[in-house]
């Protein structure tokens, strides 16, 4: 698919100084694919994940790579 790739190179080898992205639903289709594809061009992620467990198994492991978990609490949302 074109325009699908991440074209920036985050260029610092040292993780304090590399450039940090959130993604939200890191283990769904899309977020697991941009949360590789940032991770191949050496950007630090915090993946945003429901369930912790999904995310270890679904995302290889990587030194720059963290996971945030949260849980969705639907009756706190206004209606």
């Amino acid at each position: 698919m074109e325009g699908t790739e991440i074209t920036q190179q985050a260029v610092d080898d040292d993780l304090s100084l590399k450039k940090k992205v959130f993604v939200a639903g890191a283990t769904g289709s899309t977020g697991k694919r941009i949360v590789e594809q940032l991770l191949a061009k050496g950007f630090a992620v915090k993946a945003g994940v429901r369930d912790l467990d999904k995310a270890k198994t679904a995302l290889s492991a990587n030194p720059s790579l963290q996971f945030v978990s949260f849980t969705v609490l639907s009756h706190y949302i206004a209606k």
